[in-house]
């Protein structure tokens, strides 16, 4: 579980300074579009911990009934 979350510490780390490249291709005068991967990525990890099988969805529910 330790290495899962160097690993999403890891890529945004070596995203953030590679964003300035995608962002230029998908709008050349707005940051939204960059803005909004960064934020996709952040509520890609955050829901998906929820639901891994050893998630807090898991510890709310009963390790049992999955």
């Amino acid at each position: 579980m330790a290495m899962l979350l160097a690993t999403i510490a890891f890529s945004i780390d070596a995203m953030l300074p590679a964003l300035p490249a995608p962002a230029a291709e998908l709008s050349p005068g707005d940051a939204c579009p960059a803005q909004a991967m960064v934020a996709s990525f952040f509520l890609g990890m955050g829901f998906g911990t929820l639901l891994l099988p050893r998630g807090a969805a898991s510890a709310w529910r009963g390790s049992s009934h999955w």
